[in-house]
């Protein structure tokens, strides 16, 4: 665990931020005021850091003992899974195993 006491509330703060932005985006994909799409050229290095250190953070925020971290990390969870989900679909799309096509 990080020896500053600066560091962990500020890293609930950003995982609290990116949470927010996660429900506002879903709220408006259900909605009907938004529109998703896949990205398909996909760096897969990046992704892959992003995801690591994502989870990281989640994992710091669970050891942490403290229940308002754990309510924090919880309320991530969603967005976590879903951006790994997302990514695996990009691959495939990537690597042509799944193939995007317009809906006429």
């Amino acid at each position: 665990m990080p020896d500053q006491t600066w560091a962990i509330p500020t890293l609930a703060g950003i995982q609290l931020a990116l949470t927010a932005f996660f429900y506002y985006m879903v709220f408006g994909l259900l909605s009907g005021l938004s529109r998703s799409g896949l990205n398909e050229d996909i760096d897969i290095q990046d992704m892959l850091i992003t995801r690591i250190v994502t989870g990281l953070s989640l994992t710091i925020l669970i050891m942490t003992g403290q229940p308002i971290y754990w309510v924090i990390a919880a309320l991530a969870m969603p967005w976590y899974v879903t951006n790994i989900l997302t990514d695996i679909f990009a691959i495939l799309v990537k690597y042509e195993v799944l193939e995007i096509t317009d809906k006429e």
